[in-house]
């Protein structure tokens, strides 16, 4: 048993994750514990820049950010890392570290905490969210502050982050430090650069090329490995070694040489802080990015739509279910070529079209995998599932990072009481913090360009699936795109009504209510509006009357009423009805005969 209280509070299988990254004893003088459900979590010296600047570590709130300084650290250098064995890396090499959760969460008031350092420099990772924590940090950087950037990608190290280094170098904080002293003597002052031309022109200085090709290419020695001869081949579209296999977008080669592409955004009207757009401009921007439907017009990017049942037996799940299968199983549609051009016509589901697929999808569900069983087949390459509703909700600012890098252009949530639970929220009738979660919702599909799609519940008294039926907080309905309500239909049990609301126009059949139905094969599909569903059973109920009180030979409006039990109005009128439907013939004046039609024609 070890001497230290920190370590025996750290069980085994933590210890032995620790040993492997070679962080085991910093981590320990760090303070980090295991909490209740057994997550390695972090002590109070991490924490929130605050106006009494107070280490705090409260439950949920989040982003936060770390700094670890030893003991016998000078303040010449502050390394700036992602992720917390980074930061443990460094701390344990003698260095202080600004340990940034996630690279997307990076805030301008951190910066304060860089005051006093001599050096500041930032490890870029070699993936979409080190050129965006570079980005970010190159956007905030306080006037005159100064900035260096070096990777641990840079040969003769060639790893992915600080705490790779460290275990390719036998766990030894002695070479990992001789290390980062090589790395930093190398380290590039952060540059800016307005605009990807701008940024090649920058790479173009710092790489000098061999070549120049035609197309824009350039030919210039690899950073990334010992490169004798020239294998980098870079240019407008990105960037490829042909030696070392390294790859990516132009502005990650940039990032990983220390130049961040930050666009200027022209601000032609400004009053203090405020921005003023201009109403054409405001426009330009709306349809340069218009939605792209994987349901038009119910489920598409940038829009958040509420799916709405009520608490059992609804057929939400089940639809859900098929609209996956649609999307990642469903045949593509049918190229048509006219003249010159070609274009692929879409597909339906429930009669309304999927104009484009999402490549990949995100459901968020605690259902166990066994209630897909009985759905409909899904394409599971294409899906990532997350089951952790409070794990989500912590570290919602990294999740909205990576939603970021477009890796999913579709996230379902299913269900959003679920979602609010895991935020704290105890009452969905709490309009306020029922706002809080759905406007975080809505950030991540206005500002990522991703689909949302969220799974909630209609009041047990639901009836007729109107909008004000939704449990809860009208600021669910206020801050959805879309609406969809479904509900049973009365007297038959594999049907449902689907209705919608919408900011955008809606074909009418949504708004009276659309009938689907559960096939014995195990298919929804859709059987119209209600009004056309109300004519069938009319329809099928005056077959019925027919076949009862019609006989052969024929019978009069009296005849017909007689043996009914009807008044002669009402059965004259039924009479009438099922002649329009062709049930019935009248080959003479007041004499009625079956056509043996069935149900008729509506």
């Amino acid at each position: 048993m070890s001497s230290n209280p920190i370590l025996r509070q750290i069980p085994a299988k933590w210890q032995s994750f620790l040993q492997e990254r070679g962080i085991l004893h910093p981590a320990t003088a760090l303070g980090w514990y295991v909490d209740e459900r057994g997550h390695l979590v972090f002590p109070t010296r991490r924490y929130r820049p605050s106006p009494n600047d107070k280490p705090r570590n409260p439950r949920g709130s989040s982003p936060q950010v770390a700094l670890w300084k030893p003991n016998d650290a000078s303040n010449s250098v502050l390394l700036i890392v992602e992720g917390e064995t980074d930061g443990a890396t460094a701390y344990g090499a003698g260095y202080a570290a600004l340990v940034v959760p996630g690279a997307a969460t990076w805030r301008r008031e951190w910066w304060e905490l860089a005051a006093g350092y001599k050096r500041v420099a930032v490890n870029v990772e070699p993936d979409n969210g080190g050129a965006q924590l570079l980005k970010r940090l190159a956007a905030t950087r306080p006037e005159g502050a100064s900035l260096l950037a070096f990777s641990t990608t840079w040969w003769p190290h060639n790893a992915k982050d600080l705490n790779e280094l460290h275990v390719r170098l036998g766990r030894d904080f002695a070479r990992t430090r001789e290390a980062i002293n090589a790395l930093l003597d190398r380290a590039l002052p952060v540059v800016t650069a307005p605009t990807s031309e701008e940024a090649l022109r920058l790479l173009d200085e710092r790489l000098q090329p061999d070549t120049f090709e035609s197309n824009g290419d350039r030919l210039a020695r690899c950073p990334f490995h010992n490169d004798q001869t020239p294998s980098l081949d870079y240019g407008p579209r990105g960037f490829q070694c042909y030696s070392c296999g390294m790859k990516g977008g132009l502005g990650l080669l940039a990032a990983l040489l220390g130049i961040a592409v930050v666009r200027k955004e022209s601000k032609p009207n400004a009053v203090g802080g405020l921005t003023i757009i201009p109403g054409p401009e405001f426009i330009r921007l709306a349809q340069q990015r218009p939605p792209r439907w994987f349901w038009k017009p119910l489920i598409g990017t940038s829009l958040v739509t509420t799916l709405a049942g009520v608490q059992r037996a609804a057929g939400k799940s089940t639809l859900l279910g098929h609209f996956l299968h649609h999307l990642t199983m469903g045949h593509e549609g049918e190229l048509c070529v006219s003249g010159r051009s070609a274009t692929v016509m879409p597909t339906y589901f429930l009669g309304f079209p999927i104009d484009e697929r999402p490549n990949r999808i995100l459901l968020v569900s605690e259902e166990p995998p066994a209630v897909w069983v009985d759905r409909p087949p899904v394409d599971w390459t294409r899906v990532d599932v997350v089951t952790d509703f409070t794990a989500l909700a912590e570290c919602w600012d990294d999740f909205a990072g990576e939603v970021a890098t477009g890796r999913w252009q579709l996230v379902v949530i299913d269900s959003l009481d679920e979602l609010l639970a895991a935020f704290g929220v105890e009452s969905e009738s709490e309009s306020m913090e029922v706002t809080r979660v759905m406007r975080r919702l809505l950030d991540l599909a206005r500002n990522h360009t991703v689909a949302v799609l969220i799974l909630d519940f209609l009041r047990k008294s639901a009836a007729t699936g109107d909008i004000t039926e939704v449990r809860g907080s009208g600021a669910k309905g206020g801050r959805a795109d879309v609406i969809l309500t479904l509900t049973r239909r009365e007297g038959h049990p594999r049907q449902r009504v689907l209705r919608a609301w919408s900011r955008f126009k809606l074909p009418a059949v949504l708004a009276d209510g659309l009938v689907i139905e559960l096939t014995e094969d195990g298919i929804y599909t859709d059987t119209g509006s209600k009004q056309k569903a109300r004519e069938e059973e009319q329809a099928e109920e005056l077959a019925a009357f027919v076949q009862q009180y019609l006989p052969p030979e024929g019978a009069t409006i009296q005849e017909v009423a007689a043996a009914s039990g009807l008044k002669p109005d009402t059965a004259r009128k039924k009479l009438v009805r099922a002649t329009q439907l062709g049930l019935v013939a009248r080959p003479q004046r007041g004499t009625y005969l079956p056509t043996g039609n069935g149900t008729g024609s509506i």
